[in-house]
């Protein structure tokens, strides 16, 4: 991938077909070649937040969970009797903690300060420094976000039940959600400060795998997407846009 002058074109000429080449071993080896499934740097390690062997090292760990957890019972006996491997990533993932599933959703390494002159502490964050040269572009992010969005006159906030009213053009998801009710989860910010409003569905009956972050079961929707309802089981559907 970076390979010295001296060996440049002989890089170029080479072509990479179904599996990526990476250098293996220890730092500075180059006796070891891994023919990766996936593209990684040269010596890659498991990631630390990995809880446990899923074969070869190399997938993605929380996407393999949910697919343990979605096994039906008799596909969980199948899967405990035929291979001891097998037997022991059924048991972990059974066991897995919320907060352990959540470790897994990826992590910030070797944040690089580019811009010194950003290194100048801002007093309204002094909590979220541990090191004098991160930018405070770095704690601006993590400004807590608004306890409640307006819409239409109304107070929507977590627990608030909604009609899901998305814009022309949006994605598939959006079409097949048209109409639905929902219930708001949280209200979050992205990196350009726009909310979103997290939610799930009122006749989703893994509703509660949406409360704990599970993809699939929790969607988000722009303020001017939501309509809101009231609390009084009045949800009955017109057909204004």
């Amino acid at each position: 991938m970076d390979p010295p002058a001296a060996l440049k074109d002989a890089a170029e000429a080479c072509q990479n077909r179904h599996t990526w080449p990476v250098l293996a071993g220890n730092e500075g080896d180059r006796h070891t070649m891994l023919s990766s499934p996936i593209i990684l740097y040269d010596y890659p390690r498991i990631a630390p937040e990995s809880l446990g062997d899923f074969f070869d090292g190399s997938e993605i760990d929380q996407m393999l969970l949910l697919n343990v957890m979605t096994l039906t019972d008799d596909e969980k006996a199948e899967m405990r009797a035929s291979d001891p491997r097998a037997r022991a990533i059924l048991e972990r993932s059974e066991s897995l903690t919320p907060q352990e599933f959540m470790r897994l959703n990826g992590a910030m390494r070797d944040i690089q300060v580019l811009r010194p002159e950003f290194s100048e502490r801002q007093p309204e964050f002094p909590a979220l420094y541990t090191e004098p040269d991160i930018p405070p572009q770095f704690a601006a992010l993590e400004q807590p976000v608004p306890d409640h969005v307006t819409i239409g006159g109304v107070a929507v906030q977590p627990g608030s039940r909604v009609r899901l009213r998305p814009r022309p053009g949006r994605d598939v998801w959006d079409v097949a959600l048209a109409g639905k009710v929902a219930f708001v989860e949280s209200i979050e910010q992205d990196y350009e400060e726009r909310i979103h409003l997290a939610v799930t569905l009122e006749d989703d009956p893994g509703r509660d795998l949406g409360r704990e972050r599970f993809m699939g079961h929790r969607f988000f929707f722009a303020p001017d997407e939501i309509e809101p309802l009231s609390a009084d089981g009045d949800d009955r559907q017109d057909d204004r846009r």
